[in-house]
């Protein structure tokens, strides 16, 4: 498993993540900071994305994950389901063997994650600048329209 970017400021997860690594003799990678090429590598190895954020805002790596064709799997709170929309499986409590067993049946049923990737690559595009923007312009038309502006 890799976890892509910096853990310098949540020392006591990375010092659980790695005993319970140790235990499990499941090798985990922490690569720190990346290049946005590296970024786009680690996106390209990947199989599955997983969130497990409590309180994410806009999950902007949701979205980079969806755009590169990644699977995505993400605990359903804060913004992230606004984020996630219809295109990747939200779960509601963090019960790890579900948790486990939901990404193993993404892995293990090749149809269910071409879909998953085709309704990503979809919602990528709703969050791309030409579409958003086209959205901006048509709120403030109406908003404008209303006003009488």
């Amino acid at each position: 498993m890799t976890l892509v970017g910096s853990a310098e400021s949540f020392d006591v997860y990375k010092q659980k993540l790695m005993e319970l690594s140790a235990a499990l003799k499941l090798p985990v990678n922490i690569t720190g900071m990346v290049s946005p090429d590296e970024l786009i590598a680690q996106y390209n190895k990947a199989d599955l994305f997983l969130c497990m954020s409590e309180h994410e805002g806009f999950c902007i790596p949701i979205i980079e994950a969806m755009y590169c064709g990644i699977p995505v799997i993400a605990f359903d709170s804060s913004a992230v389901p606004e984020t996630v929309g219809n295109a990747g499986v939200l779960f509601k409590q963090k019960h790890f063997p579900s948790v486990a067993h939901l990404m193993n049946c993404v892995l293990c049923d090749i149809p269910l994650q071409e879909r998953m990737k085709a309704a990503g690559f979809e919602r990528a595009k709703y969050f791309s600048k030409e579409v958003a923007s086209k959205r901006m312009i048509k709120l403030i038309e109406e908003y404008a329209d209303e006003l009488g502006i």
